[in-house]
């Protein structure tokens, strides 16, 4: 049919063979899930059964589900594709209440159900249900390098049953450092805040210190595995006279994202984070990817999923923008007047 043209429609009185709508649809959806389009477009639920239980999706975290901010977009976001929770999708959520040790137990109890597809709400529940099985898809939503993880060979090939939204692109402490000078020009000793067992950041500290060094600034490394090395180690910082702090995102910092603003305020430092729910709980900056686009994408991964497109065929996706954010109370708590063209560039604040 020529573009344009008026689709002519054919009367019929015998009812189409049930085998020759199955094949139309078929291809259609296959013409779909070959396009590989990483743009958010409404895509039309496959029509299953009525014997047939709707598609089961686990979804692991590790904050409680009521803290945990991501739900909401993502379930607004599976509605818009087509697929309404408790009608044509089931959405089971697990989590890890803070102890990252729950990880396996949950995950396996949620294959076991059994899922579908199961969502990855945090970077270090990757690693677990990688191990837990090879078959159900898995779609991340905070995934950091895939493909020096082994999850894929390159971003737009994954070669097992994991795809999903990455927070890849490259170390972004230094940048924060910038952005923290800008608004506090008097720092001198700065702390770099991180998970030492989190593999992915490590080169967030070469980094973060060539970036110090080129601004004259002494850098102080903060390395934690637990919420037990939390205050010892800000407590130490500031023994080694340290004045502003960088903290460097992963589940566990993420997790400690309150005791850390805390102690910030406690001890009157300026601190910068990877998240813009920081700066809404008191921080005084924040510079990282938009987490709520990455729900959302997740919710998308999980449609085509679930309509029969597997993961391999799937690219991974990188962060689509990056926000600032400035909390302008905290900062006259601090007593630092956030200079002007700062407060104009940020993408949000707190007044």
């Amino acid at each position: 049919m020529a573009d344009g043209a008026p689709e002519q429609t054919v009367i019929n009185h015998q009812p189409p063979h049930r085998q020759d709508i199955t094949r139309r649809a078929f291809l259609r959806l296959s013409a779909l899930a070959g396009t590989g389009l990483a743009v958010d477009c409404q895509l039309a639920p496959v029509r299953r059964d009525a014997a047939r239980p709707p598609p089961r999706v686990g979804f692991v975290i590790l904050a409680p589900e009521s803290a945990y901010p991501f739900l909401q977009p993502f379930r607004q976001a599976l509605q818009s594709h087509g697929y309404t929770e408790g009608q044509n999708v089931l959405l089971d959520v697990r989590s890890a209440e803070g102890q990252l040790q729950r990880f396996p137990e949950l995950i396996k109890e949620l294959l076991a159900m059994p899922s579908d597809v199961l969502v990855l709400g945090e970077s270090v529940a990757v690693a677990p249900a990688a191990e837990a099985t090879t078959t159900v898809p898995l779609v991340t939503l905070f995934i950091g390098d895939p493909v020096a993880l082994g999850y894929a060979a390159s971003l737009a090939r994954p070669t097992r049953n994991i795809t999903g939204v990455t927070v890849f692109n490259r170390p972004l402490s230094a940048k924060r450092l910038e952005l923290l000078q800008q608004c506090v020009p008097s720092i001198s000793r700065v702390g770099l805040l991180r998970n030492e067992g989190y593999s992915e950041t490590a080169n967030d500290w070469q980094e973060f210190q060539d970036m110090a060094r080129s601004k004259a600034l002494q850098s102080i490394p903060l390395e934690i595995a637990s919420r037990d090395d939390l205050q010892p180690a800000i407590a130490a910082g500031i023994n080694q006279g340290m004045d502003s702090l960088v903290v460097v995102p992963d589940s566990l910092t993420n997790n400690l994202r309150p005791d850390i603003i805390q102690l910030a305020e406690h001890y009157s430092i300026p601190a910068i984070y990877p998240n813009r729910e920081s700066v809404a709980q008191g921080g005084l900056m924040s510079y990282g990817g938009d987490r709520q686009y990455n729900a959302r994408r997740a919710a998308y991964y999980v449609a085509r999923l679930i309509q029969g497109t597997q993961p391999t065929d799937l690219p991974f996706e990188q962060p689509a923008r990056f926000e600032l954010g400035v909390n302008l109370q905290t900062a006259q708590a601090l007593g630092i007047a956030v200079p002007n063209q700062l407060a104009r560039t940020a993408d949000f604040a707190v007044q």
